[in-house]
């Protein structure tokens, strides 16, 4: 009896006819990935309700087979049917998936043929079980498709994955980043590389793989991993970055060339507002460094009126890869012009729909004197005994121009009442417009919150840039494992960079100016941690900022 005319599973498709006959072409078995899932689970916060319901869509997005160049270098998909079904029964699932995992050749098999799908030239043909093609003739074709020739396919041969010994394979958009950087740099010989991926998506890690890959193809050997604040140094360098033996983090301004990776940020390297003129990054020559990454790189370093923009000018002959989950297009400053167009874009939407990071809902509120204003009487005076310029003043004053102390009681009455209904224990971020207002805000929330105030001084603290105490608690607020701090306010500090994997409720008191800055802060809650019960945040904004930066690649529930 045949296959065709048994009862015979998808399973035994597999087994008795694709992998024989891709075995019979010279794949071997590690190059094979087999039911890889391409997307996580998905989490939908219910309506009304503060918790959510996962579904799960990782049985509907796992190809049968990846077939693979070396590590983690996707050629093809094959996709397996049943008997009863054709190979055409598959070929659109096959299609869908290698377009997902940016391949050239979709196939589809229910043990009778093969049908092949070449997806830039849109050419299909049938293929007898035992004509599939080998891995060399796979890579060759890929090479001619993508106009690479025989010298950089030998580079990207060499252009291996690090892998680790829990075997971690990438997910399937951080390969898509790694494997065209990679690319782009060694055979299209691009000097720019700008990637834009969501926070929470895995930028340090993909850093670090597209740093290994160059290395191993010895297209580079000295990086420099340039931030602008301390913390992104520190993340890197003790996480993804840690398999590299050769770490070296510039300090004191001074550069050891004892090294070949090497961590700094721009304000020391230039001499930042104490010593301006001082330049350090000028103790190494100009082509010193092959390649460098410019982490958060909306941050001021493509601005042309920058002090930062000298050091990767200083430096034009490095290879430059820009990253960002929110490039800036201002005048002057974009990263676009700087960069290029984007070689690889992942939007927070697409990374809540492929489950990989955590749906929101905003709640919006609006106090009485933020819809109507407010105006002295005659002769009023501030707490100082200063007479108050009579006017009306809006919501963009309260907090810097006035402050408003039954406002911050309210706003705190407000949080609080909310964090009653989320749970006291809720990681909390409180956005404010000044170090001054989050000051305010931090003794308005101790006021309302004297119970847990009382159990933990640390229940709310101020994370500012002049409030040293509250900085020192910030790797236990942003710890998976430390309950204590709880509440935070803050201005700026922690907008960008800051792993805050747990916060599950974002207060925005700030009136935020533009689109980069609101998706950074966005960004502060999008982490999933399903371990610690995190899987979805609030926006509790009182400063209609959600409104004004409406942006379809952002994926609310309101």
């Amino acid at each position: 009896m045949s296959l065709r005319q048994s009862h015979a599973s998808e399973e035994d498709t597999k087994v008795r006819f694709i992998t024989p006959a891709l075995l019979k072409a010279g794949w071997q078995t590690k190059q094979m990935l087999l039911e890889y899932s391409l997307k996580a689970d998905r989490y939908r916060i219910v309506p009304g309700k503060n918790f959510t319901i996962r579904n799960d869509q990782g049985r509907r997005t796992k190809p049968d087979y990846i077939l693979f160049r070396g590590v983690n270098r996707p050629l093809a998909v094959v996709e397996a049917k049943r008997a009863g079904k054709t190979a055409r029964d598959g070929l659109d699932q096959a299609i869908a998936y290698a377009k997902l995992l940016d391949v050239p050749f979709a196939y589809a098999s229910a043990g009778e043929m093969f049908l092949e799908y070449e997806l830039p030239t849109g050419t299909l043909r049938e293929l007898a079980m035992d004509a599939f093609p080998s891995s060399d003739e796979l890579w060759k074709r890929w090479c001619a498709l993508r106009g690479v020739d025989a010298g950089d396919a030998a580079v990207l041969e060499k252009a291996q994955y690090h892998t680790s010994g829990d075997a971690m394979t990438p997910r399937y958009y951080q390969m898509q980043a790694i494997n065209r950087t990679v690319d782009a740099v060694v055979a299209g010989h691009r000097r720019r590389v700008l990637l834009v991926m969501a926070t929470g998506t895995g930028k340090t890690y993909t850093a670090f793989q597209i740093i290994w890959r160059l290395r191993k193809a010895g297209v580079v050997r000295n990086v420099l991993y340039l931030a602008d604040r301390n913390q992104l140094v520190e993340q890197a360098m003790t996480g993804d970055f840690a398999p590299f033996r050769s770490m070296y983090k510039i300090r004191d301004r001074a550069i050891d060339r004892n090294y070949e990776i090497y961590f700094g940020l721009y304000q020391q390297l230039k001499g930042g507002d104490q010593d301006p003129m001082m330049e350090y990054y000028r103790q190494v020559p100009a082509d010193y460094f092959d390649l460098i990454v410019v982490d958060e790189c909306h941050r001021g370093s493509a601005d042309e009126k920058s002090s930062w923009r000298d050091i990767l000018e200083y430096f034009s002959s490095a290879v430059q890869i820009g990253m960002t989950a929110t490039p800036s297009e201002r005048e002057g400053a974009s990263n676009l012009d700087y960069f290029g167009a984007p070689l690889f874009t992942y939007s927070l939407k697409q990374g809540i729909e492929d489950g990989f990071l955590a749906p929101y809902q905003v709640v919006s509120v609006h106090l009485d004197k933020d819809v109507t204003g407010w105006e002295p009487e005659e002769g009023e005076v501030d707490v100082y005994g200063n007479p108050v310029p009579r006017r009306l003043y809006t919501l963009n004053d309260f907090d810097r121009t006035l402050e408003i102390k039954g406002r911050t009681r309210k706003v705190a009455e407000v949080v609080t009442s909310y964090l009653q209904h989320l749970g006291r224990m809720s990681k909390t971020i409180i956005f404010c417009t000044t170090q001054r207002h989050a000051a305010s805000v931090r003794d308005a929330m101790r006021e309302c919150n004297r119970d847990m105030m009382a159990e933990d001084e640390r229940y709310v603290v101020r994370m500012t840039a002049d409030d040293p105490q509250g900085c020192a608690l910030y790797h236990d607020f942003t710890s998976v494992n430390r309950s204590y701090p709880v509440v935070v306010t803050t201005s700026k500090l922690l907008t960008t960079g800051a792993n805050t994997k747990c916060v599950k409720l974002i207060v925005l008191d700030s009136n935020i100016r533009s689109m980069t800055e609101f998706k950074q802060i966005i960004g502060r809650g999008t982490r999933l941690v399903p371990d610690a019960d995190k899987t979805f945040f609030t926006i509790l904004d009182f400063r209609n900022a959600c409104a004004l930066f409406h942006d379809p690649d952002r994926k609310s529930v309101v």
